[in-house]
């Protein structure tokens, strides 16, 4: 354990004891540990980063909405079958 806390990158020591006091506690339930490993981490920072620099895709309406996956599927893949509506289905 002692090479692993010298091994922290600067400044990182703080946090790490943060996550492992939490962990100990029981604020952290262990089965959801996965969540602050780096790579995760580094994962939701980009999403987040994605999030505020595009605004997403706005529909007019329902029809709109339901007719996207059919209109991305013509874009990419022209003169491919269309999809039939009563295929495609949103939770």
């Amino acid at each position: 354990m002692h090479e692993l806390v010298e091994s922290l990158p600067e400044n990182t020591l703080d946090g790490a004891a943060v996550l492992l006091r939490s962990l100990s506690d029981g604020r952290i339930d262990p089965d959801q540990a996965w969540f602050w490993t780096p790579d995760w981490l580094a994962g939701e920072l980009e999403a987040n980063r994605e999030a505020k620099s595009d605004a997403g895709e706005v529909y007019e309406d329902a029809d709109v909405f339901k007719a996207a996956p059919r209109t991305a599927i013509s874009a990419y893949l022209p003169g491919a079958p269309a999809l039939p509506a009563s295929r495609v289905r949103f939770l």
